[in-house]
């Protein structure tokens, strides 16, 4: 039976961007180590399962942890740096993917 293997990308890479202890970045100052994890986590995963598809989502816009709660209570509310930063390292990742399909094992 073939087996479909889904991820949260956003949850992925949030994962990586605050979990990789060493930070990792091009010469240009862009951080890397988010792309990095989030690559070595997904390569483990394909290896361990050998899925024979795979889907990885990533969130659009503001999520209910920003439309419906208030400024105050919304988690890491004044982050905005980290958010920008962990945005720009999902799209990196979500553009990464899109072009490498072809070249996962």
């Amino acid at each position: 039976m073939p087996t479909l293997l889904l991820i949260d990308g956003h949850s992925q890479a949030y994962r990586a961007y605050f979990g990789m202890k060493t930070p990792l970045s091009t010469r240009d100052g862009e951080l890397t180590a988010a792309v990095y994890g989030f690559a070595r986590k997904l390569l483990s995963v394909l290896r361990d399962y050998k899925p024979d598809h795979v889907a990885v989502a990533f969130d659009l816009g503001d999520t209910w942890r920003t439309c419906h709660l208030p400024l105050s209570t919304r988690p890491r509310a004044n982050a905005c740096p980290t958010t920008c930063a962990l945005n720009s390292t999902a799209s990196r990742i979500g553009h990464r993917l899109q072009h490498s399909h072809r070249d996962l094992p």
